[in-house]
């Protein structure tokens, strides 16, 4: 590369984090690798605003569920030394699950989000997250529910496989999960900024800042999950080079059969892996995403270029940069960039004003490029907007919501929600019971219509 290319591609990616730092969306790292060589790295914003404390190379910042590729490469390797096959059924495990579940089920399955198992995300969960803290604790929660469907005949993103496959681990190598991580990778590679401990024991980590619809920075450290198999850890971009790099171009974690495998979804009979190391556009890539959370890892295989970004904020920035980077560095121009729609939203009331807001924000949406948004980033930006005391502003925003999204209920709920909290008994009353015409067993608004028939 010309060092005049060199030098314009460095200077596009400075343009697009610049963008995003303007908005005040993102804080974090960002690192681009070629051939294993530095083109870019540099971090941005506070790992703590409080204390203005800024983030490092070395910030160890949350990574979400790109922690899901360790516990793969976890039980591939089990597979790489004839402890388990891909095709064992839980059963063999004995984890308790019932035999007509367990029987059907395989490892396989559960890498490749086909087990028909839901997302750990009932509501026994986020009523109790904080208190689970192991593989164990989490185990209980759908080890009896119905499944989504038959093994293998759909795919549904399940948090719950990737704690099944931990437990799994745990089960085949006689050790905790975090021990035999750290035996069979980190140490493997020598990383020195990840860490799988729970958040308070992490020495060094950012602060995670949800981006709210008003274009602030909340913190949402204290509200975080505990880590398990599925998601959760803290690490550097460089760690997350180190262990992509190890992971694809060495044998020192997975045979090339095992890379094979996990880079073509788990098939049963995938390419060879010097043919995916060939394929032009062969590109892996890994998310994570939460509250606070956002981290993106982007590679071309052939090419061996890793862009990585890590935000300790959320709004799904992180992959929205990578992904925008990896143009650049294809030599292609980048994508506009796009708020998220709730603070796009807010930007658009507050030129256009209450009067202008509900007629013209449809519009203003269409013309912006954004497409397939649901009701829930207008939803919350009203419900942000009414904690702030600014109910006239909720108001036009969640009846522009109820407009766009009129046969949906959680719309109708949140308005009913609004007008019961500023006094507005008989609207509240209509607009619940509109959600329930739409839902019948929507909790919410059969609590809020029983408030107010009681009151």
């Amino acid at each position: 590369m010309s060092n005049d290319l060199h030098e314009a591609k460095i200077k596009k990616t400075q343009n697009v984090i610049a963008e995003y730092l303007d908005a005040g969306w993102f804080s974090g790292n960002v690192a681009v690798f070629s051939q294993d060589k530095v083109v870019f790295r540099h971090s941005y914003g506070f790992s703590d605003i409080d204390q203005e404390k800024e983030n490092t190379d070395e910030t160890r910042i949350r990574i979400g569920s790109i922690n899901k590729h360790y516990t793969a490469a976890l039980v591939l390797r089990l597979v790489d030394q004839g402890l388990i096959s891909l095709d064992d059924t839980l059963d063999r495990f004995a984890l308790g699950f019932p035999h007509d579940i367990g029987a059907k089920i395989t490892v396989r399955h559960l890498l490749s989000h086909r087990s028909g198992f839901k997302d750990i995300f009932t509501e026994e969960y986020m009523n109790t997250y904080q208190s689970l803290k192991t593989i164990s604790d989490k185990m209980p929660l759908l080890l009896d529910e119905p499944l989504l469907f038959e093994p293998g005949s759909d795919h549904a993103y399940s948090n719950y496989g990737y704690i099944i496959l931990g437990a799994i681990v745990e089960k085949v190598s006689g050790q905790d999960f975090r021990q035999v991580l750290q035996d069979e990778i980190l140490e493997i590679i020598g990383a020195e900024n990840t860490f799988y401990v729970l958040t308070d024991e992490v020495p060094g980590k950012a602060r995670s800042y949800q981006f709210t619809s008003m274009g602030g920075k909340r913190d949402m450290t204290s509200r975080l999950e505990n880590v398990t198999p599925d998601g959760g850890m803290y690490a550097s971009a460089s760690d997350l080079a180190l262990f992509y790099s190890r992971l694809l171009y060495s044998n020192d974690i997975l045979s090339d059969g095992m890379k094979a495998v996990m880079a073509s979804g788990y098939q049963l009979s995938p390419p060879e892996w010097d043919e995916i190391m060939q394929s032009d556009g062969a590109m892996w890539n890994s998310y994570g995403g939460g509250p606070g959370v956002s981290a993106a890892v982007e590679i071309s295989i052939r090419d061996r270029l890793f862009v990585i970004v890590l935000a300790n904020t959320d709004g799904l920035v992180a992959e929205r940069i990578s992904q925008r980077l990896v143009s650049v560095f294809a030599g292609h121009e980048p994508k506009p960039m796009e708020l998220p729609v709730s603070v796009f939203a807010m930007h658009h009331l507050q030129e256009r004003g209450l009067d202008q807001f509900r007629l013209t924000i449809g519009q203003a949406l269409r013309d912006g490029g954004y497409e397939g948004y649901t009701d829930r980033p207008l939803n919350r930006l009203g419900l942000d907007l009414m904690r702030e005391g600014k109910s006239e502003h909720a108001l036009q925003v969640l009846l522009a919501n109820v407009d766009m999204f009129p046969n949906l209920a959680n719309p109708h709920d949140s308005l009913a929600y609004l007008h019961e909290q500023i006094g507005n008994r008989e609207e509240a009353v209509a607009a619940y019971r509109r959600a329930l015409e739409i839902d019948a067993s929507l909790s919410s608004a059969l609590e809020g219509l029983k408030r107010l028939e009681d009151s």
